[in-house]
């Protein structure tokens, strides 16, 4: 992975770039939005080497748990406050959220799943507090 200078990056960006490399997710170029109808997205682009399979590794591995009190069973939801998609004239992933809060919020939820915290969809059920965080 080449080094990446991060005084040239968008102040806002940094985070999510230390974040997304660290975790192997290589990142090439990324914009924090601007205050202009046309270029007001946050986004992250990630170099050619990101598969789908990667994406589909991390969104499975950063997703909420879901609890369906009439079944009493734990699935997975995955939603989050940006979004990954395939774009741009190199077929490029991207992560893309609204604002840079949206993208701030993101990065706080991620961050901590990879601390171990539980993130719940919903209430959590009774019978899952003990021992959970």
């Amino acid at each position: 992975m080449k080094e990446i200078d991060y005084s040239k990056l968008d102040e806002a960006c940094i985070p999510l770039v230390r974040y997304f490399n660290s975790i192997g997710l290589e990142t090439k170029m990324c914009c924090q939005g601007h205050d202009n109808p046309f270029q007001s997205l946050f986004w992250i682009e990630f170099s050619k080497n990101v598969s789908i399979k990667d994406i589909k590794n991390f969104i499975d591995n950063h997703s909420y748990k879901i609890y369906n009190p009439k079944t009493k069973r734990i699935g997975k939801s995955e939603l989050m406050c940006g979004w990954f998609c395939l774009r741009g004239l190199y077929n490029r992933w991207h992560y893309i959220a609204g604002s840079i809060e949206a993208a701030d919020k993101d990065y706080e939820v991620w961050t901590n799943m990879d601390a171990g915290k539980v993130y719940w969809n919903g209430p959590m059920p009774e019978e899952f507090k003990e021992g959970i965080q």
